[in-house]
């Protein structure tokens, strides 16, 4: 049996215990990101179904299989186990939906990459993502005071120091 749920952050969560392993994946997807993690845990086969707490900060979920107990912490599409047992005081219980581990993984989609970033303006400026510039456009610099040197020069017109090429 496999499980899925969506939190009130607009993290999605899959859930499911195939060949004693507990595997979870989160996605996270808001309008300037896309977050997508997956995690697999060697736990067991699972002796209750696992349960999902929202606390302030997170979402946590518990598994209680063969091999123990275990925690998962959840948040803004990254999973970490927790070393102890949480504060869950005051935690409200999310719903959890059973599925058929088949049909949650033809549901379940990889996250599309996201688009490349599109060329910004302000004012006459113009800002996009692409080659940095050849070296051959920056500015020279002597390497005995830092005064600014024109790419023909053979000296510093500062302090006389003789430019190597």
């Amino acid at each position: 049996m496999a499980y899925t749920a969506n939190l009130p952050t607009g993290e999605r969560v899959y859930l499911a215990n195939p060949k004693e392993q507990t595997k979870i994946n989160s996605s996270f997807s808001s309008p300037s990101q896309q977050q997508s993690q997956s995690y697999s845990l060697s736990t067991g086969k699972w002796t209750v179904p696992p349960t999902l707490f929202k606390t302030r900060n997170a979402a946590i979920v518990r598994i209680e299989a063969a091999g123990g107990q275990f925690f998962l912490e959840l948040q803004r599409g990254s999973i970490r186990v927790l070393g102890e047992l949480p504060d869950l005081m005051g935690a409200e219980i999310l719903p959890l939906q059973p599925e058929s581990e088949a049909e949650v993984e033809d549901n379940w989609q990889e996250m599309p990459p996201m688009r490349p970033m599109s060329p910004m303006r302000m004012g006459n400026m113009k800002m996009e993502m692409g080659k940095p510039e050849s070296s051959s456009l920056k500015a020279k610099f002597c390497p005995q005071c830092g005064a600014a040197v024109n790419k023909s020069d053979r000296f510093c017109a500062q302090c006389g120091n003789l430019l190597t090429t």
